[in-house]
């Protein structure tokens, strides 16, 4: 995270040494000795600049990220909500004594397969990613460059691999009562993971100016 890194010791002393020593130059005696003006001292006016930017260079991260987290948060209770009418809706079919729960069980083995062969398709892709990045390791220059933009292509194909079989997996949940229970089980760890975040982004700190 930013914020880590900006209060690691090392990148904090850095930081502070960088603002005093721009001080310096700014201030009186030294504006005098290089320029011969008198009364002329910047360094008040640095002191202070620097240490609001540093409460802004927070506030808006945290801004940022606490309005992200809301609006994931937000999207995620709607869908608990969702799954949890189609529990409902799920049980009571379920007890109907019309139920075919072979028939659905077989349905399920068909959309198993449809799943493992989008499993498939994600490692051949997920391999393609690994491979290059192993090549990568040996390349420099412009072989390396031409590498990393191959790499690149490689994203979106990786994303809509896994999208896929996200979407396969979750309506094989949606078959059964006890899929739809999983799913709201996740939806409640995603729920506990934004939680634990915006504790985090709460206790955010940027280092002082000084």
């Amino acid at each position: 995270m930013v914020y880590q890194y900006f209060n690691n010791k090392e990148v904090k002393d850095r930081l502070q040494r960088a603002i005093k020593n721009i001080g310096h130059e700014l201030s009186e005696k030294n504006i005098e000795f290089v320029t011969g003006a008198k009364n002329v001292d910047l360094k008040p006016y640095w002191d202070e600049f620097m240490e609001l930017k540093l409460k802004k260079v927070k506030s808006n991260g945290v801004n940022w990220i606490t309005k992200k987290l809301d609006e994931a948060e937000k999207d995620f209770e709607k869908l608990k909500k969702t799954f949890k009418a189609a529990l409902d809706d799920k049980l009571e079919e379920e007890k109907d004594k019309k139920y075919d729960k072979a028939k659905v069980e077989k349905e399920i083995k068909e959309e198993d397969k449809l799943f493992d062969k989008l499993k498939e398709d994600f490692d051949d892709v997920q391999k393609a990613v690994d491979d290059k990045k192993k090549l990568m390791l040996t390349l420099t220059g412009a072989k390396l460059e031409a590498e990393k933009k191959n790499l690149e292509k490689l994203k979106e194909p990786l994303y809509e691999a896994e999208k896929k079989m996200g979407q396969q997996r979750r309506k094989i949940n949606k078959m059964t009562s006890d899929g739809l229970k999983d799913l709201i089980k996740d939806v409640d760890e995603d729920l506990r993971l934004i939680a634990y975040f915006k504790t985090k982004t709460a206790a955010v700190k940027m280092p002082a100016s000084k």
